[in-house]
């Protein structure tokens, strides 16, 4: 049996990032968004086929993703008979960590992409309708608090929530 203490300052102790992610993943397991205001996804000032995710942080079972500045995401033009639906994500998969539009499918009644897998964090869903060169606002809805997911503010703020 091997006992150690986790983060221990005696100035020689090293620690993994696989250690790193089992001490987060035990106080933050799931998906968690940081802030109310943390991965905001919007349309551009001047719109036009790309949407804007706003700096901040989330995690799956530990792994965090950080996004330092605001990041534009393009969302391909819709040829089809049909509106369809994209998914804005944030995706953590071992080493890879990035914002992606999983791109949904058209259809008379279309509906977002499956972002269920422990691989996403879903941020926002775009309507996409046919033939349009820009994507307002109204185009988008914030789903960073449905999907299993839970945006916490503080620690405390969550134990307060539980309690």
């Amino acid at each position: 049996m091997t006992i150690r203490g986790i983060y221990n300052a005696d100035g020689t102790t090293t620690y993994t990032v696989a250690d790193q992610r089992n001490i987060h993943s035990k106080s933050f397991s799931g998906k968690i968004i940081y802030g109310d205001t943390a991965l905001v996804v919007s349309a551009q000032s001047t719109p036009n086929m790309t949407v804007k995710v706003s700096s901040g942080e989330c995690s799956i079972n530990g792994a965090i993703l950080q996004n330092t500045a605001s990041t534009n995401l393009t969302i391909t033009s819709n040829t089809a008979s049909y509106a369809r639906i994209d998914a804005i994500v944030a995706y953590i998969n071992g080493t890879t960590y990035d914002l992606r539009v999983l791109k949904g499918t058209a259809a008379a009644t279309p509906s977002a992409p499956d972002c269920s897998s422990n691989m996403y964090v879903k941020l926002a869903e775009v309507y996409v309708g046919v033939g349009v060169s820009s994507i307002q606002n109204s185009n988008i809805k914030d789903t960073r608090s449905t999907n299993k997911q839970h945006i916490i503010e503080s620690l405390s703020s969550l134990v307060i929530d539980i309690a």
